[in-house]
């Protein structure tokens, strides 16, 4: 806070300028020694303090008043300007320098006002003035001035500032007389907090032992609700108790377990009561602050004011409450009345003198088709059209209000909204004012008219139980027992079925007709006491006549009950039932007799199928010896073949082999046959490719299919998982004969064979199935002779074929698919055919596999190699286009096709003139109009399109085929059917991002690339691997499982060999045995890392060849011994595929090991 005066005429500041002191006449010394004593004088009467500061020097020099006012001592204190800023409160100090230094610069005095920021933390205020004296050249020199403290006045003035505005807060809440309590509240604790500068001002409503706080003013905000606390543990309960202000400080300490004191951080408390009308507190106002506060008399006043305010809205707001209260209570009152008489069925109801209704529940709404809210203010008229209704409701209305009784109507119609007639029973009584007269009438009328329909109904069934009775007495037996069996009396009908008069069995008792032993048995007593205890029984009887005649009785036996609910007769109905039972009786003969056949049928059945079971056991042991020899047969047969023999003798030996094949297929058919029929077929379950076992089928036909000029292919649909679990040789069985069939009855045109998932017919799923099965579909087409669709129906019958000359033209025993069947429904599965005559056959089965689960499903290869390179196909066939097409989309290829050569031609073109050209051309060997050599030849010799790589693919491959490709400028030459992967790798190779393989270094770089080159290159590119051991079947069972993990093996029987073979083979990895003779694996290997150290040194490349110790020991010197000699790794014996697998993932990753054996043994 700083005020700032500065003028060119006022002198007052020159009043203590000692220069103005009277010292005229005295000596020099003398007069300045009176001068000073009087300058401190005049400046401690007055309390002004005067200073200099040489501006030459910076010294500032003070009076003793000055130390004074400033609060400092002379000999501690730093005489100069910038000291003196140190001591200006920080919000004055730039406002004050600022001051300064205009005056200096414009000649100016000036008088300011500004705060002093004391040691202790109080703020002081004094006004200065200030004047400059320059010397003769305007430079200033010298500034002087004077320094009172002003505190006081200050402080006064602030003090009826402060008085005026509470003042006016209390002005301003007298005048609220109305509003909401709550917001009172919130408006009370801000004046307070303003007013009083506190941090925080809760206002708490006393309830019970607790406090509530109604509202909270904290740092400027204001929160309503904040909470309750016991009332006992806060300060706020000696006020409570005083009922008067109190202040606390160090309020913590005094109340520790006051809660919201410690969340504020209160030091002071100051706490006053708001008194209600019969002088008890109901609520507390308190201040809180983290600085002790000191609240002076008229404070506290006005606190108390604040107080009595409080505790009007306090009792203003408990009125409310009170008032919303019974408000609420008288609702729910009137609604629970409502919600009572709208749930009594009754009609309830009343009118006033006019006949409109006052009162209705939901009946009487319901019955009129309406709202109770509408029928308020309606009468009679208004809703019923029926007049006669109307009038005779009036009339009864009148009469008891005019009696002013209660009357009661019996019987009242009325016709509800839905048109249907009520008969109503209603109580009418008036309602009477203070002098007695009648002003409604109350009504509660009961719904009668289930009653009135069943008295109706009852007299109906009286007339018609009498008919029945009349009915029953001429046609069944009646009879009537007093309840300790006495017959009281019978029917003509049981008398003549019994073959009594009347008088011979009037008042005798019930056993007379009962088998003699069965009425002396406890199961005749049970029933006369049920039938005493009032139950009803009923059955099937056997009852004695006259003579011992012997009748079958359906009867039941019904108690008969006074009126005091007690039985007192027994009637009896029954039917003749005895021809029934006679002739139930002949039916279980006549069963016994059927069961007793069926059994000795069912003894013949078992000794036929043993006998069936005994023969096609016989048929399978005959079939196994005789499929041996021919074994032995075709074998030598063909090795005959491969012999250097004379046209005559090469087709003897091919008859001999065609037949020998075409006898063993037989053979292995009715084997086959005879393991289903003697249930001697087991299914595998191994993990395989769909993809190979697919491809396997079709390469065992494909010679077939081509000789008699088929095209032959496969087709797996996208999205159908290839690694699966189940049994490949029976699934490679069922396409064999699938296939064969195809074949052989199809002269021209094609086989296709497809599968896709039973849920995806078109091939279109890509997303991995979630379900562990999955159910696939196989279909095998052909263009062949077809099937007439009565033949179809035998097809699958063993033994047979869809007509008896084919057997003739194209030989078979019609069991293949008689199997097939049997092996499909093994596997889960159905087959069946679809085929018209001279359009071809669709033979297809569905069955279902487990998916191999992920981390044991083999590395999938993708040829990253070929995506986003640009292929064209050209094939005539339209299926091997859609074949290539889907294979190499798989793999990323932008690939088109076209169906002939000119179209090829054509396409090439086009594409290199937008410079997009293709890439490379996959083209068919056999097409007509242009075959494949002769498209190629056309290529190759267009500038514009000669650069693009060629494959070609033909069906019918001959000597000398792929010289003739290789002459035209074809990069590779495959003879079909094509393995995915052999296509796969061989487009790699041609387009460069896999070194040419299979080509040996002396041939010519563009040699051409066939399906015998790429096998050999993967068949090289194996790593070798050496199995060291000196059990024979140790070592059968380590090559077999490296094999079938992708490897190529040697095997030695002792260390000497071991070390031996290496110097001949370099081999990628050996699994050393640690216990041989001759040369144990520690020997060995000892061995091998001195010949691989010997050559580091002698200047050779550094090599390092991993060596896996195989032992059955398993302890820790073992394996430091292992160690210790050169070993890399242990393999504990027995060997596993997994723990083989994990080892040769760490040592030499192949790619081929799945991913679950790595993963697992790991």
């Amino acid at each position: 806070m700083m005020t700032d005066r500065r003028s060119h005429e006022d002198d007052s500041h020159r009043l203590l300028d000692p220069r103005a002191l009277g010292t005229v006449g005295m000596r020099p010394e003398e007069a300045i020694r009176k001068s000073e004593a009087r300058l401190k004088e005049a400046q401690r009467l007055t309390h002004i303090g005067s200073w200099e500061l040489d501006l030459t020097t910076n010294r500032l020099d003070w009076s003793d008043e000055t130390y004074r006012i400033f609060e400092l001592d002379r000999e501690r204190f730093g005489s100069s300007y910038e000291a003196f800023l140190d001591l200006v409160h920080p919000d004055d100090r730039s406002a004050l320098h600022r001051a300064y230094t205009d005056s200096v610069r414009d000649k100016t005095p000036y008088e300011i006002v500004h705060r002093l920021l004391m040691s202790d933390g109080r703020v002081k205020y004094v006004q200065e003035r200030c004047e400059t004296i320059y010397d003769a050249a305007g430079q200033p020199r010298q500034s002087f001035g004077t320094v009172q403290d002003v505190t006081e006045s200050i402080r006064r003035a602030q003090g009826e500032a402060a008085r005026l505005e509470q003042l006016k807060k209390l002005s301003e809440l007298s005048l609220t007389l109305s509003g909401d309590p709550v917001e009172i509240f919130e408006r009370v604790v801000r004046m307070i907090g303003e007013l009083f500068k506190v941090r925080v001002v809760c206002l708490s409503e006393i309830v019970g032992s607790e406090l509530h706080f109604k509202a909270v003013y904290l740092n400027g905000e204001v929160v309503r609700d904040a909470g309750r606390c016991p009332l006992a543990i806060t300060p706020c309960a000696t006020v409570e108790q005083d009922k008067e202000l109190r202040l606390f400080d160090r309020v913590m300490k005094r109340f520790p377990q006051a809660s919201f004191l410690r969340d504020h951080q209160a030091v002071s408390y100051c706490g006053f009561p708001a008194l209600d009308d019969h002088g008890q507190v109901v609520a507390v106002t308190c201040l809180l602050d983290d600085k002790p506060r000191v609240f002076t008399e008229e404070e506290q006043e006005l606190l108390r004011v604040f107080g009595q305010r409080v505790a009007i809205e306090i009792e203003r707001a408990r009125y409310l409450v009170d008032q919303r209260r019974h408000a609420d209570e008288r609702q729910r009152s009137h609604a629970f009345i409502r919600q009572i008489i709208d749930m009594v069925p009754n009609f309830i109801f009343a009118k006033n003198q006019e006949g409109r209704f006052t009162l209705a529940n939901q009946a009487v709404a319901e019955a009129y088709g309406t709202t109770v809210e509408y029928l308020i203010g309606k009468t009679d008229a208004d809703l019923n059209p029926h007049t006669e209704e109307v009038e005779f409701f009036r009339r009864k209305d009148r009469e008891v209000m005019e009696s002013g009784e209660v009357r009661v109507m019996p019987e009242e119609v009325i016709t509800d909204a839905a048109g249907r007639t009520r008969w109503l029973q209603t109580v009418k009584r008036p309602i009477l004012d203070a002098q007695g007269a009648a002003t409604m009438v109350l009504g509660v009328a009961t719904d009668i008219t289930a009653r009135k329909k069943a008295e109706e109904e009852i007299v109906a069934t009286m007339a018609e139980l009498r008919s029945v009775i009349v009915a029953l007495d001429a046609v069944q037996v009646t009879a009537e027992f007093s309840l300790d069996g006495t017959l009281l009396m019978a029917n003509e009908n049981f008398l003549n079925l019994m073959e009594y008069q009347l008088e011979e069995v009037l008042w005798q008792h019930h056993r007379m007709f009962c088998d003699p032993v069965y009425a002396c048995s406890e199961a005749y007593s049970a029933f006369w006491q049920k039938l005493n205890r009032g139950e009803f029984d009923k059955g099937v009887y056997r009852r004695i006549g006259k003579g011992g005649k012997e009748v079958w009785l359906q009867a039941s036996y019904s108690p008969i009950f006074n009126t005091a609910g007690k039985a007192s007769k027994i009637m009896k109905f029954a039917v003749d039932v005895t021809a029934q039972k006679q002739a139930d009786a002949k039916l279980a003969q006549a069963a016994q007799d059927l069961e007793r056949k069926n059994t000795e049928l069912a003894v013949a059945r078992d000794k036929a199928l043993e006998a069936v079971k005994i023969k096609a056991e016989f048929l399978a042991t005959m079939s196994h010896e005789i499929r041996t020899p021919m074994n032995g047969v075709i074998g030598m047969t063909g090795l005959l073949l491969e012999t250097p023999l004379n046209p005559q003798q090469r087709e003897y030996a091919e008859t001999v082999r065609l037949s020998g094949e075409h006898l063993l297929d037989i053979i292995n058919e009715i084997l086959d046959f005879s393991k289903i029929e003697a249930g001697k077929l087991k299914l595998e379950t191994l993990n395989f490719d769909l993809h190979t076992t697919v491809e396997d089928a079709v390469s065992l036909l494909g010679e077939r299919a081509y000789a008699k000029g088929l095209e032959l292919m496969s087709l797996i649909h996208a999205g159908v998982p290839t690694a699966l679990r189940g049994d490949p040789g029976r699934l490679r069985q069922i396409l064999l004969n699938l296939i064969g069939n195809a074949i052989k009855f199809t002269e021209r045109g094609e086989v296709v064979i497809t599968a896709s998932l039973t849920d995806d017919p078109d091939g279109m799923i890509n997303a991995v199935p979630v379900s562990p099965h999955r159910t696939l579909r196989f279909e095998v087409s052909d263009t062949g002779v077809g099937i007439a669709e009565e033949e179809q129906a035998k097809l699958f019958q063993p033994f047979t074929q869809a007509d008896g000359s084919n057997t003739r033209k194209y030989g078979g025993t019609g069991l293949g698919l008689a199997i097939c069947k049997q092996l499909v429904g093994m596997m889960g599965g159905q087959i069946g055919v679809r085929s018209e005559v001279g359009k071809g056959s669709v033979f297809w089965f569905t069955v279902s596999f487990p998916v191999q689960p992920e981390q044991y499903q083999p590395a999938e290869l993708h040829h990253t190699a070929l995506r986003n390179h640009r292929v064209l196909i050209v094939d005539d066939h339209p299926t091997n286009r859609q074949v290539l097409e889907q294979s190499l989309l798989k793999q990323g290829v932008i690939c088109e096709s076209v169906a002939d050569g000119f179209h090829a031609l054509e396409c090439l073109r086009e594409a290199a003139g937008r410079q997009h050209p293709f890439e490379l051309a996959i083209l068919d060997m056999q097409m007509p109009g242009m075959d494949g050599l002769e498209l190629a030849r056309r290529i190759k010799s267009d500038s514009q399109i000669g650069a693009t790589l060629l494959v070609l693919l033909t069906s019918v491959g001959q000597r000398g085929d792929a010289k003739k490709a290789q002459d035209v400028g074809i990069a590779a030459y495959l003879t079909k059917p094509i393995r995915q992967s052999l296509l796969y790798e061989c487009l790699s190779v041609v387009l460069g991002s896999t070194p040419k393989i299979g080509v040996e270094p002396s041939l010519p770089a563009n040699s051409i690339i066939t399906r015998h080159s790429l096998a050999e290159a993967q068949t090289r590119s194996k790593p070798m691997i050496l199995v060291v051991d000196d059990n024979l079947v140790n070592q059968k069972v380590a090559a077999n499982m490296l094999e079938k993990l992708g490897y190529r093996v040697n095997v030695a029987a002792s260390g000497r060999e071991a070390v031996e073979s290496m110097a001949r083979v370099p081999y990628a990895l050996v699994f050393m045995d640690c216990q041989m003779p001759e040369m144990d694996g520690f020997e060995a290997t000892r061995l091998i890392r001195n010949q691989e150290a010997s050559f580091q040194q002698a200047g050779g490349t550094p090599a390092h060849l991993p060596i896996i110790a195989m032992t059955a020991n398993v302890m820790q010197e073992d394996r430091d011994r292992c160690q210790a000699v050169g070993m890399d790794d242990f393999l504990s014996k027995p060997v596993t595929s997994k723990s083989l697998a994990a080892v040769l993932n760490r040592w030499l990753p192949l790619g081929t090991v799945s991913k679950g054996l790595a993963s697992e043994a790991a």
